[in-house]
């Protein structure tokens, strides 16, 4: 009833406003026009009286002096009669010079005047005071001498003009003017409440009810008519816009809080807020089954209501730091074989009211995990050791480097004996090495983000050891430049000088078997009975020649399980210092490293089965030969990006040796990487081929490499024939292969060229009888 009355009230008041506002101005427009209207009324009827005595000032002069010549004042009195018609002529004077003479006077004066009261015409009494102060007091006088035909002066004609019509019609035209301005300002005030009425004052009393009919939420239950003008109708739509928009964000409010609720229930965290007083005003489930009650029973109680003293003591005590210093406060406390983490921090509950929010977490799981990581990191540094290899960091902007304790043993230094840079680690390098390492770091990361390189590095008693260090960027810019880089240091000096003593004995039998060559043809003839020796020498040159091929594919062979073993050490490392390794990453890296020493150990098995002296015969699949050797080459393959493809028939079998047949394709794969690399083609494939009919098995192995030119296609299975250099090929391969084929296999070994869609290449077929006559 209040809100009427107010509305009511304030509804009449705008009314009084609007009513008074139109009457001011109404009043102030009507009375500027009346006063324009008075002035231009003023100045037309003076233009008028001016213009009218004028005329009667011409006509009087025009008769008046034919009378003053001729002497007769009677006659232009008459006149002056006549024009006194007028009522805006107050008096019209002569002064006749011609009869004054006469009369011995200067002038004889005559005239007609209006009497004041009765407004008769009378005659001029000069002496009169009352005439001649009427007209010293005239509105207007228009005076003109008279002259003579002859041009003498002989007269003065004055005409004195009242006003008194004037400020008659004046008055009539001001209270016409009031009249109409009373009626046109009420028809305006009447116009005018009611258009605003219609527009503006009805929309608004509308918007008012409507906006105070609201829910529990002060929402407007319904929406505001659109009634008015325009600019109350975009008001009025911008308000329904408004009243909708709080209903939906009321709705995703509810639904919001709804959802937080559901996502604080779900939570295991046992979560509240307290109020000032430290009384609980929200929870979660895990918190009401924490203490076994519902939320209603929780809400509105303390830790006193629902802890012994001792404990809601110490959580008040804690409570009220936070509120007081308005800041985080974390705790562990351990209760039973639980462990809990508690975080407590400032929450606002409203303008003046500071609450606490709190979040308590079971770590024991987590504490667990610790214990276990650290166990694990203890593990790892042991493992680390017993593989003698060192994990390092580099930071590339900055050139700093650092290296764990066995990157720093390895060099026979203690831990952090000096500080670790790219110039200081160039400095350490043999200095052979440090333009090759460089460039060769700069050659593999512009083609991936990780490399592998081989240098010496010296130690603190000056000797020199091979290190194999691997690289792994794991920090780029946006350009794709690596900006941080881990790896690691591994010794390989016994690997190196295991290679230089073999690749010594290869080159010792070598020249030997040189100096033999020198001197064989002279002995041919003298030491046939020889020949049986130097089969020998040929099979063990082909032997040492092959051995050393093999010392390539064990390089090639062992880095791909030892990169996989400082890959994982690498993530391990990682993941210990960003404080992300899991309980059971020890035991994955464990197992994997297992396997990769267990691959190196098989590896090393294959090598030495590969050339044992037995070639006992026994059933074997063709296809797990050609396969065994691949696993031989593989490594070398992959790392000069030589592609294989296959098409072969996996169930041809053969009674035989399959490690000489192994040799055979060994030689024969070898060679065809050889030519790949010799000519430098960009895609290289290699195919291998296997079939069978029904007399015999073939084994084709095709390469793009150019294939063999035709003036020593006919040579090339000659002994000691070769298109290498002589460090890199004794021209042994091929015979041995051949005879191989010949004498144990009673087959053939045929090449030719051949050109497909891989490109031109040499075509290599051994064709081997199902059954072998030589048995």
């Amino acid at each position: 009833m209040y809100l009427v009355l107010k509305n009511k009230y304030s509804l009449y008041t705008i009314y009084t406003i609007i009513a008074v506002n139109i009457v001011v101005v109404v009043a102030i427009i009507i009375s500027a026009y009346a006063s324009y209207s008075y002035t231009q009324t003023k100045n037309k009827i003076f233009d008028e009286m001016k213009y009218s005595s004028a005329l009667t000032m011409t006509s009087l002069k025009k008769n008046v002096v034919n009378y003053i010549e001729s002497y007769s004042p009677s006659s232009y009195e008459i006149l002056i009669v006549n024009e006194m018609d007028r009522k805006d002529i107050l008096s019209i004077v002569i002064e006749d010079y011609n009869m004054g003479k006469i009369l011995g006077e200067s002038a004889y004066i005559t005239g007609k005047i209006r009497d004041n009261n009765t407004k008769s015409v009378v005659d001029y009494d000069l002496n009169n005071i009352i005439y001649n102060k009427s007209l010293e007091e005239c509105f207007y006088t228009n005076s003109s001498m008279i002259y003579s035909l002859s041009g003498d002066l002989i007269g003065k004609i004055t005409i004195y003009n009242t006003d008194y019509y004037m400020k008659k019609e004046l008055e009539n035209i001001i209270i016409s003017n009031i009249i109409n301005s009373i009626v046109i300002s009420l028809v305006l005030i009447v116009i005018l409440i009611l258009t605003i009425d219609f527009l503006v004052i009805k929309p608004l009393s509308n918007i008012i009810n409507v906006i105070q009919d609201v829910d529990n939420d002060g929402i407007p239950k319904k929406e505001i008519p659109k009634y008015g003008s325009k600019e109350i109708q975009v008001l009025v739509s911008t308000m329904n816009n408004m009243i909708q928009t709080i209903k939906h964000e009321r709705i995703e409010l509810e639904e919001s809080e709804q959802r937080y609720s559901s996502l604080l229930d779900a939570m295991q965290e046992l979560v509240f807020i307290k109020d000032s007083k430290l009384k609980y005003i929200m929870t979660n489930k895990a918190l009401e089954d924490f203490f076994g009650l519902s939320k209603e029973q929780l809400l509105g109680k303390n830790d006193y209501d629902l802890m012994d003293e001792e404990s809601a003591k110490s959580c008040a005590t804690s409570d009220e730091m936070v509120i007081r210093h308005h800041r985080l406060a974390v705790s562990q406390e351990q209760i039973g074989d639980k462990i809990f983490e508690t975080h407590k921090f400032p929450v606002k509950i409203n303008e003046k009211e500071l609450g606490l929010g709190c979040y308590v977490v079971d770590i024991t799981t987590k504490k667990l995990q610790e214990q276990a990581i650290l166990e694990a990191k203890e593990k790892l540094e042991i493992t680390l050791e017993a593989v003698n290899i060192g994990i390092w960091e580099w930071d590339i902007l900055s050139g700093k480097a650092i290296w764990d304790k066995n990157c720093y043993e390895l060099l026979g230094y203690k831990h952090n004996a000096f500080e670790v840079t790219y110039d200081v680690w160039k400095s350490l390098q043999y200095p052979d090495d440090v333009e090759k390492s460089h460039a060769s770091i700069q050659s593999q990361l512009k083609s991936g983000n990780h490399y592998t390189i081989e240098f010496r590095l010296k130690k603190v008693d000056g000797s020199w050891i091979w290190i194999e260090s691997r690289g792994k960027t794991v920090l780029s810019d946006e350009q794709g430049n690596s900006l941080k880089m881990v790896g690691t240091h591994m010794d390989i000096t016994s690997i190196k000088e295991y290679e230089k003593s073999l690749e010594q004995e290869v080159a010792l039998k070598t020249k030997e078997l040189n100096e033999l060559n020198l001197n064989l043809e002279n002995r041919v003839l003298e030491e046939v009975e020889k020949n049986r020796q130097k089969d020998i020498l040929l099979q063990q040159q082909t032997r040492l020649a092959a051995i050393g091929e093999m010392i390539g594919n064990i390089a090639h062979q062992w880095r791909q399980p030892l990169s996989a073993i400082t890959a994982v050490i690498s993530g391990l490392k990682l993941k210990e210092e960003y404080k992300i390794l899991g309980e059971t990453d020890i035991k994955e890296a464990n197992d994997s490293i297992m396997k990769n020493a267990q691959f190196l150990s098989t590896t090393i098995e294959n090598f030495r089965n590969f050339f044992k002296k037995d070639i006992s015969k026994r059933e074997f699949l063709v296809s797990e030969a050609i396969n065994d050797t691949l696993s031989i080459v593989k490594a070398s393959y992959e790392n000069h990006f030589i592609n294989v493809k296959f098409d072969m028939d996996e169930k041809v079998s053969y009674f035989g040796s399959d490690s000489l047949l192994s040799q055979v394709l060994l030689n024969l794969l070898s060679n065809a990487k050889d030519a790949l690399l010799q000519n430098n083609i960009t895609t290289k494939i290699v195919t291998i081929s296997l079939y069978e009919d029904n007399l015999n098995i073939y084994i084709s192995i095709k390469d793009n490499a150019g294939g063999v030119l035709d003036n020593i296609k006919d040579k090339i299975f000659d002994p000691y024939f070769t298109t290498k250099h002589q460090s890199q090929g004794t021209g042994l391969g091929l015979y041995m292969s051949n005879q191989i084929v010949q004498n144990h296999f009673n087959g053939t070994l045929t090449v030719s060229n051949i050109e497909d869609e891989d490109g031109k290449g040499a075509l290599f077929i051994i064709t081997i009888p199902k059954i072998n006559k030589l048995d």
